[in-house]
């Protein structure tokens, strides 16, 4: 008898610690989201629990206001935390129009983004990175992406990003046309190609990715295909002259996740 009280006990105390779990509140995801990204992302007022719920995502980059990127949805498989990894789909409403959908799933030191699929207005970008604000970019940047793995030596996958109607403040020439950037894991670094689909602006150029130092090295050249004179002050903004009307131009930076 005293037996099947213990295994009772041992049952109800199962339950229970079920029912916690499953009451957890969406505001301990927002905690580790933070965490996770050293608080350049937050999402405010969460609902729901921390395996299924919603919230604004927001972007914090000082001394910029923050930024809200949308709303996300988010719903976590359990039986994942056996293997010691936390999986996730996720899909965000994005703030001016477009969505982003895929799959996450954080390891120790490593996440793997799987049928990542998102579609949104340019205008989104300086809030992803602040230098784009220089630009005023307008048109629509798709993304797709079958699987990336990164961790903190590696990385591996493919990813295509496709700027489509792509226009600058910088330029009475609208759009410059249509480009596509290509990053392509391969190893301890990543390829990164720039090529032209179609427009005005002709854009190509190569570059690697270093995943512990997080080195960006890209080089590149730009020129016009027509309309020459108009497309004249991008050009010399974007760097000398080579000859034939080839500008070149080139990017040094440092670029890490959560950054």
């Amino acid at each position: 008898m005293k037996k099947g009280w213990i295994g009772y006990a041992l049952l109800g105390a199962a339950f229970y610690l079920v029912f916690l779990l499953a009451a957890v509140p969406a505001a301990w995801f927002a905690w580790g989201l933070a965490r996770a990204t050293q608080g350049v992302v937050s999402l405010s007022a969460p609902v729901g629990s921390i395996w299924s719920g919603s919230g604004a995502l927001v972007v914090h980059r000082a001394p910029e206001p923050p930024r809200q990127l949308g709303r996300v949805s988010w719903g976590v498989n359990p039986l994942w935390l056996v293997t010691g990894r936390l999986g996730l789909g996720a899909a965000l409403e994005v703030a001016g129009g477009g969505e982003a959908r895929g799959r996450v799933r954080l390891g120790v030191g490593s996440i793997v983004v799987r049928d990542l699929s998102a579609s949104f207005a340019a205008q989104i970008l300086p809030s992803l990175y602040s230098p784009a604000a220089l630009l005023d970019p307008k048109g629509r940047v798709d993304v797709r992406a079958e699987e990336l793995l990164l961790d903190r030596a590696n990385v591996s996958g493919r990813a295509e990003i496709n700027w489509q109607g792509a226009a600058t403040s910088l330029s009475s020439v609208q759009p410059l046309g249509d480009y596509r950037l290509i990053f392509e894991g391969q190893g301890a670094s990543a390829a990164v190609r720039l090529e032209t689909l179609s427009g005005e602006l002709d854009l190509n150029g190569a570059g690697q990715w270093q995943v512990q130092t997080g080195q960006l090295n890209f080089n590149g050249t730009a020129a016009a295909r027509s309309r020459a004179e108009e497309l004249g002050t991008l050009l010399r903004l974007m760097g000398p002259d080579q000859g034939g009307g080839r500008h070149a131009f080139s990017i040094q930076k440092v670029l890490l996740p959560g950054q």
